[in-house]
């Protein structure tokens, strides 16, 4: 059974893995699919279940090959997590003090080459930050796959894509955007095919600036499009996402209307404002609720205002009441 370790040490250090991993810019994929399939067969029922019979030298070296797997698959694939492995493993293999041929390969690769030492400093510095978006990040490209694609998982994709890339390894948002560039190339196309109808400036500015994240000509093409129709009913957008805005306002402009924050949509307000070049088409019910709108953002000063003309009144002082 001794020989049998040994061999299986000899075995999984090849010449083949050795080269994988003295080259691993140009093998980082096959040397992930490698070490995928040999996690998968030690994990395998059928391996598991006979372990117990083989004795304690084979089952060590075993345990040793999947440890190995491990680190190798945490540094070379930008996934946090993937297959269960860890920084751990990597530390593992990098302190390992034995004589294992096997081992000491590989943890002398990792501390003597420059590409494995990079992958492991992105590894260091971005373990923790991924792990923290990784659940949003799939959850997201679950999202994306759906047809039609809901317009708020396009927004929130293309909103939160800067911050995930900052806090993941290069590679891993690859899916990600991968999908996001065919929602949004869908997106555009039933924007134009619509001339604009039942889409808010706000999300023909998301998917413009979508689209500009990515170089092909398609996603060029489309964005160029996307601004010639903005141009042509951007207006009429606008006054859309402005009524849409008001309506979060409460109509009742009294003391007894209570205290109700609005201040989140302030910034909001004040962008369209500045954008919309007339509010002229306001008409009715929105006129009203513009008025609402204005009067929620300064109650406390029109309320002080009434106070302070009431006592004027009050106090007999008409002279100041009508200056």
């Amino acid at each position: 059974m001794q020989d049998l370790a040994s061999c299986l040490e000899k075995a999984f250090g090849c010449d083949a893995l050795l080269a994988l991993l003295t080259h691993v810019k140009e093998h980082r994929q096959k040397l992930i699919l490698l070490m995928s399939t040999l996690i998968a067969a030690i994990d395998a029922p059928d391996c598991t279940d006979v372990m117990d019979d083989f004795p304690s030298n084979f089952k060590d070296e075993v345990e040793r090959m999947q440890k190995v797997c491990l680190a190798i698959t945490c540094l070379a694939s930008p996934i946090p997590g993937f297959l269960d492995s860890s920084p751990a493993d990597v530390e593992w293999v990098l302190k390992y003090k034995g004589d294992n041929s096997m081992v000491t390969y590989v943890r002398d690769a990792f501390k003597d080459s420059e590409a494995w030492t990079k992958l492991n400093d992105e590894l260091l510095a971005k373990h923790s930050s991924a792990l923290l978006v990784w659940q949003k990040v799939q959850d997201c490209v679950l999202a994306l796959k759906k047809r039609p694609v809901e317009k708020e998982v396009i927004m929130m994709a293309s909103e939160n894509l800067s911050s995930w890339k900052k806090a993941t390894r290069v590679g891993s948002l690859d899916g990600l955007e991968s999908e996001l560039q065919s929602a949004l190339h869908d997106a555009g196309a039933e924007m134009q095919k619509s001339n604009g109808e039942g889409y808010t400036m706000q999300f023909f500015s998301v998917v413009q600036k979508g689209l500009q994240m990515y170089s092909d000509s398609k996603s060029f093409q489309l964005c160029s499009q996307l601004t010639k129709l903005q141009s042509k009913v951007g207006q009429d957008l606008l006054l859309k996402d402005l009524k849409t805005l008001l309506d979060k306002y409460p109509l009742e402009c009294s003391p007894e209307a209570g205290d109700k924050d609005m201040g989140e949509n302030l910034d909001e307000l004040l962008r369209l404002l500045q954008q919309c070049k007339t509010v002229s088409g306001l008409q009715g019910d929105d006129k009203e609720k513009f008025g609402a709108a204005v009067f929620w953002h300064f109650r406390p000063l029109i309320f002080k205002l009434r106070a302070s003309c009431h006592c004027l009144w009050e106090s007999g002082d008409n002279d100041n009441f009508s200056k």
